[in-house]
């Protein structure tokens, strides 16, 4: 591996630690056991001092919130005065808010700690920053695109029939997987759909007639149907529930003739 090598800043024997970030999922970049073992090298390599390892598994690098491994290696360079370096795989490990990157970098550098990545190669000189910031943008860039990305995906696999992120299904439907295809890694991409449930799904139908003909929620909870739900919640959000109507949703998108209908219009 060809790193890039620590600032001068940073001589062999210097104290540092490692901060670790993966976003989960396939296409993350680098898991956060691959940055430990290729963090751990890096020092090795150039004799650095490892003193602490931070890490945040399957978080987003838009956000410091829940970021617990962010937080505590903050709190450590606040306190620990011995710290002199912080290695990152890369800056967008570190954030993917271009606020919070200049932010949380700043604080660290006033404060006398480098903040070293192992892969973004920064100039020396006066416009060393200016890239950083062209690297933070870009970083912020690219999860942005990846958000669109993932969003265009939600409502195509909405459109072809399935539910996104699998879901509970309303009561008269029953989940059912197939395998719509691979990930990178050769593992089955699994989709949901739903079908009607066998024994439920003429109770739901029994229990809209009942509503449009005005009978009352204590008439359909006596019911043969009134084992759907034991509480007049439950039944409020059910009859306003456009999934009867074989209404799929992912966001503001409503598909039609996503699912079979307990109900017409």
């Amino acid at each position: 591996m060809n790193y890039i090598k620590p600032p001068k800043e940073l001589p062999p024997g210097s104290q540092v630690i490692l901060y670790l970030r993966d976003s989960g999922g396939d296409k993350q970049e680098l898991s956060t056991k691959d940055q430990r073992n290729e963090g751990t090298a890096f020092c090795q390599k150039y004799g650095l001092v490892l003193t602490g390892i931070y890490e945040d598994v399957a978080l987003t690098g838009t956000t410091t919130i829940k970021r617990d491994g962010f937080e505590q290696m903050i709190d450590r360079c606040h306190t620990d005065h011995s710290v002199q370096g912080l290695i990152l795989w890369s800056f967008s490990r570190f954030a993917r808010n271009r606020n919070d990157a200049t932010y949380f970098k700043s604080d660290l550098r006033r404060r006398g700690i480098v903040v070293h990545s192992m892969t973004d190669e920064i100039p020396e000189g006066n416009y060393a920053q200016v890239v950083e910031v062209i690297i933070d943008i870009a970083n912020e860039e690219k999860s942005r695109q990846t958000s669109v990305d993932a969003k265009r995906g939600l409502a195509q696999r909405t459109l072809a029939g399935y539910v996104p992120g699998g879901g509970t299904p309303p009561r008269g439907y029953r989940a059912v997987r197939e395998i719509i295809s691979s990930h990178r890694d050769g593992t089955p991409r699994i989709g949901t759909k739903w079908e009607v449930d066998p024994e439920l799904g003429p109770l739901v139908a029994v229990a809209f007639k009942m509503r449009a003909q005005s009978r009352s929620l204590n008439e359909i909870m006596k019911a043969p149907c009134g084992i759907l739900y034991k509480t007049k919640s439950g039944w409020l959000s059910f009859f306003t529930n456009k999934s009867y109507l074989g209404i799929g949703k992912c966001g503001d998108l409503e598909v039609p003739n996503h699912h079979p209908a307990l109900v017409d219009p």
